[in-house]
């Protein structure tokens, strides 16, 4: 098992930005990844997300048809040389419509970016849309899902801890799974985040089975800040145990 997070060849350049890749390179390190016995690379799928040549190009295009073509490329390669694929996004396309539509749902009770987009209607919306066009566009392109050993949710799962609700003392909320919590008991706080992240997780799932039925999903977690609190961290807030 290898794990290439960065999606950089060693000239810098990004693998799936449209007329970015070196595909010989990147054949080469497959098949010496191969030979040295690994069998299975993870990459981020989206990397490059936003902008020219990325994922998502804009806030109103969907995703962009020359880099899902490199997205087949990359999982032909892949088979050819007898490697399978964990591939990982890192989140939702920042500045696409996908975020945009992600970050309706926030409030004075509720964040824009991940708290929202975790946690509201409008965010979990916005994965769906996400999830099924990327899966339904690899699907119309004849893609190898046998390549793939499983789809990551998102790479590094976190919560922005110092910001609503988790910052909130008081008031009540409804999550996108229809629970109404209060704000002012930590351990709603903490049933939030948990059950919160269960249901975006079954949805998603629901979502990528739809396309791929035999897939595997899985999702990645940031460290949490307790009982051991780290010193180089942000605000992340994480409750990976359940």
């Amino acid at each position: 098992y290898m794990t290439w997070p960065n999606l950089l060849l060693q000239d810098g350049t990004n693998t799936f930005g449209v007329g970015e890749g070196d595909w010989a390179d990147l054949g080469a390190i497959f098949a010496r990844l191969q030979a040295a016995g690994y069998n299975t690379v993870r990459m981020y799928l989206d990397n490059c997300a936003s902008g020219p040549g990325c994922l998502a190009p804009d806030a109103i295009q969907g995703l962009n048809p020359a880099y899902l073509d490199n997205l087949v490329r990359l999982m032909n390669l892949a088979r050819d040389n007898g490697l399978f694929l964990l591939l990982a996004s890192v989140d939702l396309p920042a500045e696409s419509r996908y975020s945009q539509q992600a970050d309706q749902g926030s409030s004075e009770m509720i964040a824009s970016g991940r708290n929202a987009w975790y946690l509201t209607p409008q965010g979990v919306q916005a994965y769906r849309d996400y999830w099924n066009d990327l899966l339904h566009a690899l699907v119309l392109r004849a893609a190898p899902f046998e390549a793939v050993l499983g789809w990551e949710l998102v790479a590094e799962q976190g919560y922005v801890g110092d910001q609503p609700p988790f910052s909130l003392q008081e008031g009540k909320l409804t999550a996108a799974n229809g629970q109404v919590y209060d704000m002012a008991d930590p351990g709603q706080k903490q049933a939030l985040a948990v059950e919160g992240m269960l249901y975006l997780v079954d949805e998603l799932r629901q979502v990528i089975l739809h396309h791929d039925p035999t897939a595997l999903v899985t999702m990645g977690f940031i460290a949490p800040d307790y009982p051991n609190p780290r010193q180089d961290w942000d605000a992340h807030y994480v409750e990976t145990a359940s």
